[in-house]
């Protein structure tokens, strides 16, 4: 292989420096390609090679998803079972607070009256 040509400097380079620190800064493409992952609308280079971000009508079908009721709906089950189960906590404690409350009134009543009608019926 002959000294000059491209593949042979490629293979033997040393290249001088140092490398940054860290992870690799986040390019345009890469935020794109993560939020098309996220909401599951394909891969970047698939959707330009099909040409879907020039036809209008077929990425706002695809976009349609990310805006609907839909998109939505996972959220609001969520807060409705949190909401749900903080309720039903909430009562199941008022009601053991209730039941101790009103048992305690009740045989303090009790044991009071009792009292009271055993003391007259000795002395009496």
């Amino acid at each position: 292989m002959d000294k000059g040509r491209i593949p042979k400097i490629a293979l033997q380079c040393n290249p001088n420096g140092k490398r940054p620190l860290g992870r690799p800064r986040k390019r345009w493409r890469d935020n794109i390609q993560e939020i098309l992952t996220k909401y599951r609308l394909g891969r970047l280079d698939r959707l330009e090679e099909e040409g879907i971000f020039h036809d209008g009508e077929e990425w706002k079908r695809r976009c349609s998803q990310l805006t609907g009721p839909k998109a939505y709906l996972g959220k609001i089950l969520f807060v409705c079972l949190f909401v749900c189960l903080f309720v039903c906590l909430l009562a199941g404690w008022l009601a053991g607070w209730l039941a101790g409350w009103l048992a305690g009134w009740l045989a303090g009543w009790l044991a009071g009256w009792l009292a009271g009608w055993l003391a007259g019926w000795l002395t009496g």
